[in-house]
């Protein structure tokens, strides 16, 4: 991930420093794509860790009023974009406070909301965390709806399968 933290880097200077602003989309192209990169190289060093049961998890406290805000800020741009309704909200009365690995929740949600955003072509996009109190103890249930094509029931069996993107003709 070396390397492309140092493109990251270089493109971050380079957007902060720019005097032409016909070049600005284009950089901003740079930063968006090489974070997307970023994210699949820690998914798939993640998912290596996991399989070979060397993924930790590193809990503490976590309010999830504040994801639910930080995913709201985080993809809203996005949605605007693509003139989607993004809603982000949580149904928190069992518990706003939880203990949890907050960087894994937000990888998680982050690759749900992204793919949703990115197969949805009009209408919203609907994401909800919501806390239950189960045998004395706090679940967290979140949900993330589309109104995009959805997945097949073939393609959803294999979505957990390493490296398996879905549909091979969709592109995005």
């Amino acid at each position: 991930r070396t390397p492309l933290n140092g493109v990251l880097g270089v493109a971050a200077l380079m957007e902060r420093q720019l005097t032409q602003e016909d070049l600005r989309p284009h950089v901003r192209t740079i930063l968006d794509s090489g974070n997307s990169l970023l994210r699949l190289l820690t998914d798939a060093l993640d998912m290596s860790r996991a399989e070979a049961g060397m993924l930790t998890l590193e809990p503490a406290p976590l309010d999830l009023q504040t994801v639910t805000a930080d995913l709201s800020a985080l993809w809203s741009p996005r949605a605007e974009e693509k003139t989607l309704d993004l809603r982000v909200h949580g149904d928190l009365r069992a518990a706003r406070w939880i203990i949890g690995d907050e960087m894994r929740l937000k990888q998680l949600l982050n690759n749900l909301i992204g793919n949703a955003l990115k197969f949805t072509e009009g209408g919203a996009v609907e994401v909800r965390l919501a806390t239950a109190l189960e045998d004395g103890q706090v679940r967290l249930s979140a949900t993330v709806d589309d109104s995009g094509p959805g997945v097949s029931e073939d393609a959803a069996r294999a979505i957990f399968e390493p490296f398996n993107t879905g549909q091979a003709g969709r592109q995005g």
